[in-house]
């Protein structure tokens, strides 16, 4: 218990009653230390109230700590955190205050001087602002990992109900099958290793999926451990400047002079990030340009199925968001597209193959493929062709490895 009461500021260890009473002297009400007692295991808690120092005896009985019985508290830290959240007027009418400023044991001398005060107003005060740069940080990283997170979560529901789909249809097709003619039933096998093939795919991605939503998961528990561990260090920050600053205000110093502490620029300015310290910045940057860098439509595979009937197509497509899409082909000279329109209907347009390539029909441009076909309109919307798709090719309908950069 004793080195691990050494890293909080108000414990001063082995100190006399009279040594205690001097370091609160002249402090503001709601100010505290914490000291061994003379009773070996049990603490004494030294607390200003009414400008006077008032003793509590910290008991330790049976592995627990506390201030009268029921004794409940696992540590004296513990005991010290409630207090300091809760009034003491639950343990003594007399003192309906919380434990606010502590005495801080890194001090080699506690200030009484009003120059000395301001001095050390200025270097908490710089030091608050180094934490809560550090602090607003590690924030926007944590938030940025949980939306992160929630993708994954989000992609990997995608993904299991494409399973259910397609195991759905492989079910339909053997029911198919044995029921099917001599002469039809190589067509069924073909269909059913296509749909084997891409079954087998999506369990696979499903998989890496979840061990990644299982990596982001410790990740993202590790950046919520610094963020709270960071918490109650600007709070013992805070306790300080407002110690110093009730110091200086009973002083009658003018409060917009002590405000002005807050406005200083002689000193460095800590919450401004160095090069070094904005590599996380420049990392999320370089993952923003390789995502427009490398366009996922070049892999055909990502949208184009062969041997896909419509209902399978509504079935993928429903539910996803606006710009998904896929292209089944029909025949050698025919394809459909399907897209999810800007009302989340499921849409399909008839693509036609001439010698010229890939069109709509109806007098428009012909593309040489497919590919070409789809990477126009990644960019363009496709609503000229079909009133009722008001979309653009934005997201591959089978590119279920279009997650958030690791």
């Amino acid at each position: 218990m004793e080195e691990t009461l050494k890293k909080y500021p108000w414990y001063w260890g082995d100190i006399s009653r009279e040594e205690a009473q001097e370091l609160l002297s002249n402090t503001s009400d709601g100010t505290y230390l914490v000291r061994k007692a003379a009773t070996a295991g049990d603490y004494t808690l030294t607390l200003r109230k009414g400008h006077r120092n008032r003793l509590i005896k910290i008991y330790h009985r049976n592995g627990k700590y506390g201030l009268a019985e029921p004794y409940t508290y696992d540590a004296v830290q513990d005991l010290i955190e409630y207090y300091s959240h809760c009034s003491l007027a639950e343990y003594n009418v007399q003192l309906d205050c919380t434990l606010d400023y502590p005495v801080d044991n890194q001090l080699t001398e506690v200030p009484t001087d009003d120059s000395h005060i301001y001095n050390e107003l200025c270097k908490v005060n710089q030091e608050h602002k180094k934490k809560m740069s550090e602090l607003e940080k590690l924030l926007d990283i944590q938030k940025v990992s949980s939306e992160k997170l929630q993708k994954l979560h989000e992609t990997t529901t995608s993904v299991k109900a494409c399973i259910k789909v397609f195991e759905e249809q492989m079910l339909l097709l053997t029911k198919t099958k044995s029921q099917a003619p001599a002469d039809g039933i190589a067509g069924c096998q073909k269909n059913s290793l296509l749909l084997e093939e891409r079954l087998q795919s999506f369990i696979l991605t499903r998989d890496c999926l979840e061990r990644a939503i299982q990596e982001k998961t410790f990740a993202n528990r590790e950046l919520i451990t610094q963020v709270n561990a960071m918490k109650p260090e600007i709070k013992a920050l805070d306790n300080k400047c407002e110690h110093f600053r009730s110091i200086l205000e009973k002083n009658h110093h003018h409060v917009e002079k002590i405000n002005g502490i807050w406005c200083i620029t002689d000193e460095p300015v800590y919450g401004t990030m160095s090069d070094d310290e904005d590599i996380y910045a420049q990392v999320e940057e370089v993952r923003a340009n390789a995502a427009d860098a490398v366009i996922p439509h070049t892999e055909t595979w990502t949208w184009y199925h062969n041997n896909m009937d419509r209902a399978i197509a509504v079935s993928v497509l429903t539910g996803q968001k606006t710009g998904t899409f896929l292209i089944r082909g029909k025949s050698e000279l025919e394809c459909a597209l399907s897209a999810v329109n800007k009302a989340g209907s499921v849409v399909h347009c008839k693509i036609m193959k001439s010698a010229d390539g890939y069109c709509f029909g109806g007098g428009y441009a012909s593309y040489p493929t497919l590919l070409d076909l789809v990477l126009y309109y990644r960019e363009n919307s496709l609503v000229k062709h079909n009133a009722d798709m008001n979309c653009q090719l934005l997201f591959p309908a089978f590119l279920i490895s279009s997650l958030p950069p690791n």
